[in-house]
């Protein structure tokens, strides 16, 4: 079962209650980190979310846990763009109708799709856009 936002908060809260004094300083440390280190667009999704958590359950797990969140979600917008593209692509409307440019873009998009480690239904319904392209 993967962590959802909750059992994270939950986590850095108990900490800042109980915690050693050097975890308690880990939390500081790491949010700061985290922040300072994300380009402005991404830190201000972050500060967002922050915003609306008490004090006691922010640290440097949860800014990670919204941040990576925030990416994955990207991602799979991404995805879902990239197989709408496939779909809608016709070899006979492209300029002369170049195969090598859409080889180009059948590849590129496995290799995104592998590189995001996705499902074998996900490949599945990757493999039925490419039918509908060629």
């Amino acid at each position: 079962m993967s962590p959802n936002l909750e059992d994270v908060t939950e986590s850095v809260a108990f900490m800042r209650m109980w915690g050693q004094d050097y975890e308690i300083d880990n939390l500081q440390w790491t949010e700061e980190v985290i922040l300072n280190s994300c380009d402005e667009t991404l830190s201000n999704k972050i500060k967002e979310q922050y915003r609306l958590l008490p004090r006691i359950k922010r640290g440097g797990p949860t800014a990670f846990f919204i941040m990576m969140s925030a990416i994955v979600s990207s991602t799979e917008l991404a995805t879902r763009a990239l197989l709408s593209q496939l779909s809608n692509m016709k070899i006979n409307e492209l300029p002369g109708e170049n195969v090598n440019l859409v080889i180009s873009r059948i590849r590129g998009a496995l290799i995104h799709l592998e590189s995001i480690r996705i499902s074998k239904r996900s490949y599945w319904r990757f493999f039925k856009h490419l039918r509908l392209v060629i």
